[in-house]
């Protein structure tokens, strides 16, 4: 009789003991730890374009490139007022029925138009070349600066305030300020900033 209530005690301890476990063990095994439940997710936004047009080297490559575009621009607005000038001269001719008059001046018409298109597309490709070259340098000298922020101010992940995607975010995680200074801090503007260096030249 005592060996029986022993094994019965041992039988509820037992069931007990696997009453009390056997949740555990299967919370654990289908919910895995999640890391990011155990650490903090933080994060930061910051405008490049701020950043872009107002740090001391930024600055100074966006006003070249501008400038570069102005030159471009009226390059080919010269070369189109003397194109479209000529074409008036030969419309005018025509009207006064002096057509060998518009002849000889039709061939240079067609010298200038064909100069138009081929300054249009040189300025075309030289502008997009130096934009390409500025936002690749940019691109890399932003991460190296926004990876030393994140690091100090401890944060997991700093996104950009991009004013078509970011419809809404808390003033408080803009970090703007921050990774300007770093950025001036890392790259500060020399007699450098205010060329872009390409493998081309501007068409003259």
């Amino acid at each position: 009789m005592s060996l029986l209530r022993r094994t019965l005690v041992d039988a509820v301890v037992l069931l007990t003991v696997i009453a009390i476990v056997y949740p555990l063990v299967i919370t654990f095994i289908i919910k895995p730890q999640n890391p990011l439940e155990a650490a903090p997710f933080t994060m930061g936004y910051v405008d490049l374009n701020r950043v872009f047009t107002t740090s001391d080297h930024g600055s100074k490559q966006y006003a070249a490139l501008q400038k570069l575009i102005r030159e471009q621009s009226a390059a080919v607005q010269e070369q189109s007022r003397k194109t479209e000038a000529l074409r008036k001269e030969i419309n005018q001719l025509l009207s006064q029925g002096n057509a060998t008059a518009a002849q000889q001046k039709m061939s240079a018409y067609q010298q200038n138009e064909v100069a138009l298109n081929t300054l249009q597309q040189k300025a075309s490709a030289l502008i997009q070349a130096a934009q390409s070259e500025v936002d690749r340098n940019f691109v890399g000298q932003l991460r190296l600066a926004t990876d030393q922020v994140r690091e100090e101010e401890g944060l997991t992940i700093i996104n950009a305030i991009e004013p078509t995607k970011t419809l809404s975010y808390d003033p408080k995680l803009d970090i703007t300020e921050k990774v300007l200074q770093k950025f001036n801090q890392l790259y500060p503007a020399t007699p450098a900033s205010s060329e872009i260096k390409l493998n081309q030249k501007a068409p003259q």
